[in-house]
């Protein structure tokens, strides 16, 4: 993981809003909370699911890591070291939070213990075929009704959700690389993914306070920009220890949506952040 210079920061940072909540990352009590009702399976232990994986632990929710490989769950606190230690030294992250990173995920190489997940997050290479194959096998393990989200980049959702059986709860969840720290999401939709399957993933996202946005986007972050989300994220947080200056910001600019209606409207808007913690 490459992260910009401390001066990145100096990134757009526009919003008005300077309030702090507590931050999952840093609240074992907020975490302990969300990892009782919340499990997110993400398939596919390549570097992008991995750092997925490692961002949601953090953030207190139980993972379960899908690969076929078995030498996955033996690597992955080296890899958690090896992405979060120069956020350390940046004053990005605590020696706590690099120690206990992987302490909500399990490694799993088994399709069906992944039945019960909140939201299942596909993070495989993008073939569309190999996609197409993987989530008709989840379909055939999963309730009809869990989410199943993709996070491509190449493929329309469209591409994907129309060789589906219940196209309904089929949408894109693409989480900005490197994924620790950045807090935007982004939410794309299908012709046929229904408005309860947006609503439940949008209002998971927010309770561990993620930002969902309407895609689908092409955006990648510059490494400039990922530094300024992840200072910023920790600032909120109260937990950066840096040498710069902390000061709230918020980067809500930097990213456009996809033109298109809220993801949500303002009623269930209102029901969701009754649920937020």
């Amino acid at each position: 993981m490459t992260h910009g210079a401390p001066a990145a920061a100096d990134v757009r940072v526009t919003h008005a809003s300077t309030t702090h909540s507590p931050s999952l990352y840093v609240n074992e009590e907020l975490q302990r909370r969300v990892n009782e009702r919340v499990t997110v399976a993400v398939v596919g232990a390549g570097f992008l699911g991995r750092c997925i994986a490692l961002d949601l632990s953090m953030l207190g929710v139980n993972v379960l890591l899908y690969d076929k490989n078995p030498q996955v769950a033996s690597a992955l606190s080296a890899f958690a070291y090896e992405q979060l230690n120069p956020m350390l030294h940046l004053g990005y992250v605590t020696k706590s939070m690099l120690t206990r990173a992987c302490h909500h995920v399990r490694v799993v190489s088994d399709l069906h213990e992944c039945a019960n997940a909140s939201l299942i997050i596909e993070a495989i290479p993008d073939d569309l075929g190999a996609k197409i194959e993987l989530f008709r096998a989840l379909e055939r393990v999963c309730s009809s009704s869990t989410p199943l989200a993709t996070s491509t980049i190449t493929f329309s959702v469209e591409s994907i959700q129309q060789q589906l059986s219940h196209q309904e709860r089929f949408l894109g969840v693409r989480f900005f690389h490197p994924c620790v720290l950045v807090s935007p999401v982004e939410v794309s939709v299908g012709p046929a993914t229904a408005q309860c399957a947006v609503t439940s993933v949008v209002q998971l996202l927010r309770s561990i306070q993620k930002i969902p946005h309407r895609g689908p986007t092409k955006r990648v972050l510059s490494n400039r920009e990922v530094s300024a989300f992840q200072f910023n994220t920790a600032v909120r947080g109260h937990f950066y220890h840096g040498l710069l200056e902390p000061k709230a910001h918020s980067l809500s600019d930097i990213i456009t949506p996809a033109d298109g209606p809220p993801l949500v409207d303002e009623s269930e808007e209102l029901r969701g952040s009754t649920t937020a913690l």
